[in-house]
């Protein structure tokens, strides 16, 4: 890109939730000056007041909104990320929920020119580590994952997110640069990452577990 400036085009999907959103939008313009920040919004249709809400928002901070049945988490992302490749230039992709409070992005500049996917550190308000959210591949994990998945089981998730937050709290006793699977709550991809993707996610799942087959189609 022309500008030294480094370009961050951010996704996030609003559900009832405007006041949140605008939250996180201050949080990125105050924290990430250094940066040339633009996003995208995808409203998943919850109500004609939430419509209203969000339409307002979009036009005090001038964001882009993208209106959609609710069809899920990940089909939301892949509106976004289409209308992203076809019309906008950028450095990176930023996948983030509509409740995140930036800290900083300190060192995300050393990543410029790489194929690279970014898991960050995020911290809940108490005090909860949910990177890495898979810390490495396991058989048990990811059948588990799809038993989930492929027969709607509550039990099963639980099951799953229980064994994998195990693990990750035995693996985060070692330094690792690499791992299975980023937690979706916040997740950056380079240009040159995204350049190998139609779409990020399988619109096919609702929520809960997209993280899975994120990082299957990444190895894939």
């Amino acid at each position: 890109m022309a500008s030294n400036v480094v370009k961050l085009l951010i996704s996030i999907v609003n559900y009832n939730c405007a006041s949140e959103v605008k939250k996180t939008l201050d949080s990125f313009i105050d924290k990430l000056k250094d940066f040339d920040v633009e996003f995208i919004v995808v409203d998943n249709f919850f109500s004609n007041s939430s419509l209203d809400q969000i339409t307002k928002l979009s036009k005090e901070y001038g964001f882009i909104l993208l209106k959609s049945e609710n069809l899920g988490f990940g089909h939301a992302h892949n509106l976004a990320f289409s209308f992203a490749k076809e019309n906008r230039q950028f450095d990176f992709y930023i996948i983030s929920n509509p409740d995140i409070e930036i800290i900083s992005l300190d060192g995300l500049k050393s990543y410029m020119g790489t194929e690279s996917i970014i898991a960050p550190s995020i911290v809940t308000i108490n005090g909860v580590l949910q990177n890495p959210y898979v810390a490495y591949r396991s058989w048990v994990g990811l059948r588990l994952w799809y038993i989930h998945h492929r027969y709607s089981s509550y039990l099963f998730w639980a099951v799953a997110s229980m064994y994998n937050k195990i693990c990750n709290r035995y693996v985060r006793c070692f330094v690792r640069k690499q791992i299975y699977a980023p937690h979706g709550a916040f997740i950056i991809l380079s240009r040159a990452a995204c350049a190998k993707f139609s779409e990020l996610f399988d619109s096919s799942v609702f929520l809960f577990g997209e993280e899975f087959v994120f990082c299957r189609k990444v190895l894939s």
